[in-house]
């Protein structure tokens, strides 16, 4: 097979998938600010202040949403349920594999539909 010489494959240019380069869409991640910072190169410090600027911002909005929380409350009201627990769940083990009943049941179709 011959490869046109202007057109680069994976390997080539070190690039994984995603990888958007050192380009504009670089600065919408945290990620690509600190590779930004550049600190064996051209340093750029001041892109650090993105960094803690972003991580104030989200300390002090928890902060916010937090002072408004009603611990406790939920989107519905609490049902009454029985005062005691049934036969089937006299142990931990036992109420563990009633809580995750529905994952197991799905993790074990999934492996059985893999399986054929």
């Amino acid at each position: 097979m011959h490869e046109s010489p202007n057109k680069q494959n994976y390997t080539e240019n070190n690039s994984g998938i995603g990888d958007v380069g050192g380009g504009a869409w670089s600065w919408c991640s945290p990620i690509g600010w600190g590779q930004a910072v550049r600190p064996f190169g051209a340093e750029r410090w001041w892109v650090l202040a993105l960094l803690v600027a972003s991580a104030t911002v989200c300390a002090a909005t928890a902060a916010a949403i937090a002072t408004r929380r009603d611990v406790g409350a939920g989107l519905f009201t609490a049902r009454r349920g029985p005062a005691h627990a049934s036969r089937a769940l006299p142990h931990t083990p036992a109420l563990a594999l009633r809580l995750l009943r529905g994952a197991l049941i799905g993790w074990a179709a999934g492996l059985f539909l893999a399986g054929l």
